[in-house]
């Protein structure tokens, strides 16, 4: 597992940053690439976590991990998740199961839509802000899934955006990473609450 902190200097607690790459090939790509926008755009101190997808079973050790860190650290209780790809359907599913520890989630690209049918307890899905985006030539429905997607979370009665781009879901823009992190950046008087 990968992790960082950035912008230690910012007062306020430390905001754990989940970032699930689009594949496990080379998660560390992705990771610096957010790391980079992320130290740029945001004021307040970030852990940046990258989970180890190449094992399924890893994802079983995260809530000690994420607790160690938290010790070392003193992580906020929520945090922020992103994916991208299959992260991003990640991305999705942990913060629908765990709406209680995130504070937003963007799912970007992802190679499947969940849907909020799925999951038991909508109502505490409210407090979850979320940031859903799809390049603009990818496929048709592949864009309506993920504007669907957008309109359940909507009527569960969570805050939504929707962030598109030139392009398919294979290549990520760098302005999309840096779009994400000004969504994250506005969240900032949520978290200092949150804390």
């Amino acid at each position: 597992m990968l992790h960082q902190a950035l912008n230690r200097s910012a007062a306020g607690p430390m905001v754990p940053l989940i970032v699930m790459p689009d594949s496990a090939d080379d998660p560390r790509e992705w990771f610096d690439r957010v790391a980079a926008a992320a130290e740029a755009a945001l004021a307040y101190p970030v852990m940046l976590i990258g989970p180890d997808l190449s094992d399924p079973q890893a994802m079983e050790d995260w809530p000690t991990t994420f607790a160690k860190l938290g010790a070392e650290h003193d992580l906020a209780e929520r945090g922020l998740v992103l994916g991208h790809g299959a992260g991003a359907r990640l991305a999705q599913y942990f913060a629908l199961e765990h709406p209680q520890s995130v504070r937003a989630c963007a799912a970007l690209s992802a190679d499947a839509w969940a849907s909020v049918d799925d999951v038991q307890g909508v109502a505490s899905l409210g407090s979850v802000r979320w940031l859903i985006g799809c390049g603009t030539q990818a496929s048709a429905g592949a864009m309506r899934r993920a504007e669907v997607f957008q309109i359940e979370l909507a009527e569960a009665g969570c805050a939504v955006d929707f962030l598109d781009w030139d392009g398919d879901e294979t290549a990520l823009p760098e302005h999309a990473i840096q779009n994400t992190m000004h969504f994250f950046a506005d969240l900032t008087g949520d978290l200092r609450q949150a804390a």
